[in-house]
């Protein structure tokens, strides 16, 4: 299994394709996924198109990570993207919703801390939620088999799993392996050789 799992994600990410190619959108971003995500994006465009982008890379994320038998809640054969984040982000994730990983579709859902997450597979917090809305996000789904993703400073060092960060002037991304663990999930060892590798911060150094 894992080694099917590499073998498809070489191929994946060593294509250069634009994301409207990836997921047939209608604009023309100048976003080019070039040869493995570790080696960055080239990122040109608009805020919405940047969300585009990061909907390309999550739906891969999704497709590389396995979840425990029957952990959702919800139809067997959906997986659901919890999206905390302003309208303008759940817009551009839309554009995923309904796309296949696996045997399962893609279904996008916007959420706040008061909502019951016991149906999410994903949950994506946006940079523009509050610091207590995002703790109380990620207290509701600790130690169960969510995959959770931001896009803040040291997200995946304070309980996230995974983290969007811009380096060099592209895209790259953080995965905490012990957060993944604990939260039950399983990610292909090709997709943490293209991550930046980091650990959970120490209470006194948070």
């Amino acid at each position: 299994m894992e080694e099917a799992m590499n073998t498809q994600l070489t191929g994946v990410l060593r294509q250069k394709m634009s994301v409207r190619k990836m997921l047939g959108l209608g604009f023309c971003a100048v976003l080019l996924v070039i040869a493995v995500f570790g080696e960055g994006v080239c990122l040109q465009a608009a805020p919405a198109d940047e969300y585009a982008l990061k909907a390309a890379f999550i739906i891969n994320f999704a497709r590389f990570t396995q979840w425990p038998a029957r952990s959702a809640a919800g139809p067997a054969n959906t997986l659901e993207l919890c999206v905390a984040a302003d309208p303008s982000v759940r817009r551009a994730f839309r554009q995923i919703d309904g796309q296949q990983v696996d045997k399962r579709f893609m279904r996008v859902i916007a959420v706040e801390e008061t909502d019951d997450l016991s149906g999410c597979a994903l949950l994506f917090i946006g940079r523009t939620t509050s610091r207590d809305a995002r703790e109380k996000l990620l207290a509701a789904v600790a130690a169960k088999p969510v995959l959770t993703i931001g896009e803040t400073k040291d997200f995946a060092r304070l309980g996230g799993v995974m983290n969007f960060i811009m380096r060099k002037g592209g895209l790259h991304f953080e995965i905490n392996p012990e957060t993944a663990r604990q939260q039950k999930l399983t990610q292909s060892s090709r997709l943490l050789q293209l991550a930046t590798i980091v650990a959970e911060k120490k209470p006194e150094d948070r």
